[in-house]
């Protein structure tokens, strides 16, 4: 009660709006949203919000690939700290995946003998190595 009475007038409503505006972006980590997006929930819906409803709201916040991922990975009884750690997983393993394309994507062979055949097997995996595909 206290630390409410010292709050600006708007700052519910402004707290609503940064909610209602909040968006993941790649310049934070999962981390750093998660817990965001708890502080505006309780906030703007007080400190005894449902966790269900936050694991919804944050999960809604969410956009893309990034959502798609996560909700399929959740329940109707996934708990808010079951939330972070899903957030986390999903975020490690998209940045692994673009850090791992981006690698295939850049790699070099420097087997002269082999090299044409190396290449394509690599950038285009083929069960059969006597035929290489173009």
């Amino acid at each position: 009660m206290l630390k409410q009475a010292f709050r600006p007038a708007n700052y519910q409503i402004r707290s609503l709006r940064d909610l209602k505006y909040r968006t993941f972006t790649n310049n934070e980590s999962v981390n750093d949203y998660y817990f965001d997006e708890c502080r505006l929930l309780r906030v703007v819906f007080g400190e005894n919000v449902e966790e269900a409803t936050m694991v919804n709201d944050i999960v809604d916040s969410l956009s893309g690939n990034f959502k798609m991922f996560v909700l399929s990975r959740i329940n109707p009884n996934t708990s808010l700290e079951e939330l972070r750690r899903i957030l986390v997983g999903v975020d490690s393993n998209i940045h692994e995946q673009k850090l791992d394309n981006t690698y295939r994507s850049s790699v070099k062979f420097h087997n002269h003998s082999n090299h044409h055949h190396n290449e394509h097997r690599y950038l285009n995996p083929n069960p059969n190595p006597n035929i290489i595909l173009y």
